[in-house]
């Protein structure tokens, strides 16, 4: 058994190298047992962490403080993980502390629920097995960026906190306990990812993954499955992340423009959805009213990418018209870098 600044720590099948500097734990591990780290405290895994049974016997419990002043079990440049699932799994804060794609090995509650980053230093991840709902006293439905209303709906169960500097794509999984055909009443596709900012839930642009996060040779479905954001966020500008659906009434149209504000010289991104009807009109004016720019749009859905307009700082006003001849607006700030 071996202590270090406010945690207990028993070991198995430990390999060289265990030291304390100040409030960080070095050890080269391959079964960690009973490992809480507690708040204010991290501990790093320069080498693999096996969650795999051991001597015909699943390893203990390993958790970090979540509440509060929080505990961190780190992962550096060429550490590693393998064998998580339901019954093994990190019940706490995660942190990986190199920019290259990571999946964090993380869950609560017998469940293992994991999210992956595509790259980002000292980005940290833990899972809640909680009702998001009841993050925000708000109502869960908010106004579209159309005119169209636009219902949405939250998982009953799970939400992660995802907490870092860098802009990257996210993945988020789920399971049957997540209920996602009742949720997206048997359509998958009307599932998205949710970013909780400023007490209110934003769809972020996203699509289900073909095969899945937990197991590349497993197709996501209503049961099991991950989907990922299409476009890269910057973690810490939101508080929570969650799976919702995205509920349209047939026959109307929708879009979202993104980012928005956007920085002078980015691409700006246009993801949008028309009724039944596969024609449609895109354009851009600048402030004065002067049309910028002019796309014809023939899918009922998909995402436009546009840099032409994003060069100058300035107000600008996208529209979309479809096919019955009705004009959706949405106002585009463009600020310098």
């Amino acid at each position: 058994m071996l202590k270090a600044k406010g945690f207990i720590i028993n070991l198995v099948l430990v390999t060289v190298c265990t030291f304390v500097t100040g409030q960080i734990l070095y050890a080269q591990l391959h079964t960690l047992s009973n490992l809480h780290v507690s708040g204010n405290t991290s501990f790093t895994i320069p080498g693999t962490l096996n969650f795999a049974q051991a001597n015909g016997a699943l390893p203990g419990s390993i958790s970090t403080a979540k509440a509060g002043a929080k505990g961190f079990i780190n992962f550096a440049e060429g550490s590693d993980w393998t064998g998580a699932s339901d019954a093994q799994f990190i019940d706490g804060y995660v942190k990986v502390l190199h920019d290259n794609p990571f999946v964090f090995p993380i869950g609560s509650d017998n469940t293992y629920r994991p999210i992956a980053i595509s790259g980002g230093a000292n980005t940290s991840a833990a899972y809640f097995d909680k009702n998001p709902a009841k993050l925000i006293a708000t109502a869960t439905r908010r106004k579209s960026t159309s005119t169209a209303s636009t219902d949405l709906q939250l998982v009953e169960k799970g939400y992660w906190n995802l907490s870092g500097k860098q802009s990257t794509a996210i993945t988020l999984t789920w399971n049957k306990e997540a209920a996602i055909g009742t949720l997206t009443e048997g359509e998958v596709s009307n599932l998205k990812v949710l970013g909780l900012r400023k007490g209110q839930w934003e769809v972020i642009p996203s699509s289900v993954d073909k095969q899945t996060l937990i197991d590349a040779n497993q197709s996501s479905n209503l049961v099991n499955g991950s989907i990922s954001t299409t476009t890269e966020v910057i973690p810490s500008e939101y508080k929570y992340f969650t799976l919702g659906a995205v509920r349209t009434p047939v026959g109307e149209t929708t879009f979202n423009v993104y980012p928005n504000p956007s920085l002078a010289r980015l691409p700006l991104n246009i993801a949008y959805e028309l009724p039944a009807a596969t024609q449609g009109t895109l354009k851009v004016y600048s402030a004065l009213g002067s049309l910028l720019v002019e796309r014809s749009i023939s899918d009922t859905q998909g995402v436009i990418t546009l840099s032409e307009i994003t060069t100058v700082p300035g107000s600008y006003n996208v529209t979309i018209t479809d096919q019955t001849g009705k004009t959706f607006s949405q106002q585009l700030i463009v600020v310098a870098e």
